[in-house]
């Protein structure tokens, strides 16, 4: 390896084109040895790693400070979705995400591409991004796979009761199962608009809903919700996965089955706020709307999907109020509690499950359950979320 080294390259492919991007060290020309250039790049890559999985820890985007062409100062968009971002950290390595002096002065932009287009990697999942390092006037490259799993949360391995509820079968379905031996991880938030346009971009489609990447996914049919987990290395949430990383078990600590089913998430007793008649005040609203997105919160926050406060005992995302979301079930496989109803209404249960075909998005084409209510005539067409999980092996 030559050891005169003036510059340290980064080589990023690119979604649409490859870009070499410049990084210029302050040190003098001088001679490096082997382990002074592999220190360098370790230095480098800790750097980018870290970056990847912080996002915008400084939290620029809310103080009006980036200056990126792929992501809106127009829209309110939460810090978590910076997080294991190729389009974040892309702008990042630009200087353009509020960093008043970058520890690495750049010197050409440069964009990220999927994996699926780099032919020697394919035998990776399509969750993976790929970056070089390459030493001036060397041959030799020192890769790097930036893994998108900042938003995954594991399962426990632990004895589970699934509960379902007498909505399209007409009879409660209580099964016992466990996933001892196996490393269930599980989407935290829903798939949003940006992932899925790289699933788009790498079937040759034109993206949708761009100037929205970072809400949720709805307009896919069922089938295509199910390849773009596949294209992930994923698969479709189950019902059963959903309600175990989402009811509050027991006890934490044990493996023993969940032989009832605890109201809430984020509880193991009921909560007057979600149950009583009464007018809430500002302050009970702002509590509810913490916890559960209902109908009532459009007047009072912003529908945020990336919101901490959503979160259940695993840190999952979502599980009562938002969207509706669909399920891999051959049966019930639609979470109903959602923002369509008031928080009084019964169908917000961790149980409360309704039936999609996965074609159309009206209300006519969900079935709701028997005795259960409908959105207000007002609202003709719903907006159905979905996740993706996936079992790794070690």
């Amino acid at each position: 390896m030559p050891a005169r080294l003036m510059k340290t390259v980064i080589v990023f492919f690119a979604l649409v084109v490859g870009g070499y991007l410049t990084l210029n060290f302050n040190s003098k020309e001088k001679k490096l040895t082997d382990v002074q250039q592999q220190e360098i790049i370790d230095k480098l890559l800790s750097q980018v790693s870290d970056r990847w999985r912080m996002g915008d820890i400084e939290n620029y985007y809310s103080a009006n400070k980036f200056n990126c062409p792929q992501i809106s100062n127009k829209q309110k968009i939460d810090p978590a979705y910076f997080q294991c971002n190729p389009e974040y950290l892309e702008c990042f390595l630009n200087g353009q995400t509020g960093q008043s002096k970058s520890k690495m002065e750049l010197t050409q932009k440069i964009q990220l591409r999927f994996k699926a287009d780099v032919p020697e990697k394919n035998h990776l999942p399509y969750s993976f991004y790929y970056l070089e390092l390459k030493l001036n006037g060397s041959d030799r490259i020192y890769p790097i796979a930036l893994e998108a799993s900042c938003h995954q949360v594991y399962l426990p391995e632990k004895n589970y009761t699934y509960f379902g509820r007498a909505t399209i079968r007409n009879k409660n379905v209580t099964t016992k199962w466990n996933n001892i031996g196996r490393q269930i991880y599980i989407d935290k938030y829903l798939v949003n608009n940006f992932q899925v346009n790289e699933w788009r971009s790498f079937k040759n489609e034109a993206p949708k809903f761009s100037n929205e990447n970072h809400q949720p996914s709805y307009d896919l049919k069922l089938k295509e919700r199910k390849e773009y987990c596949e294209f992930r290395g994923k698969k479709l949430l189950t019902p059963e996965y959903f309600q175990a990383a989402a009811v509050m078990p027991d006890d934490d600590n044990s493996q023993a089955a969940m032989l009832k089913l605890n109201p809430y998430p984020w509880s193991r007793f009921k909560d007057d706020v979600l149950h009583t008649q009464e007018e809430l005040t500002k302050d009970e609203y702002q509590k509810l709307c913490g916890l559960n997105y209902t109908r009532e919160c459009h007047k009072i926050i912003p529908f945020n999907a990336y919101y901490g406060g959503y979160l259940t005992w695993t840190g999952m995302n979502l599980s009562l109020g938002g969207p509706l979301e669909v399920f891999d079930s051959e049966h019930d496989n639609l979470k109903l509690s959602s923002f369509y109803f008031e928080r009084t209404s019964a169908l917000h249960r961790l149980n409360a499950f309704g039936r999609w075909e996965g074609e159309e998005f009206g209300v006519n084409d969900i079935t709701w359950g028997n005795n259960y209510e409908v959105p207000p005539a007002e609202e003709t067409q719903v907006k159905i979320g979905f996740r993706c999980y996936e079992i790794k092996s070690y």
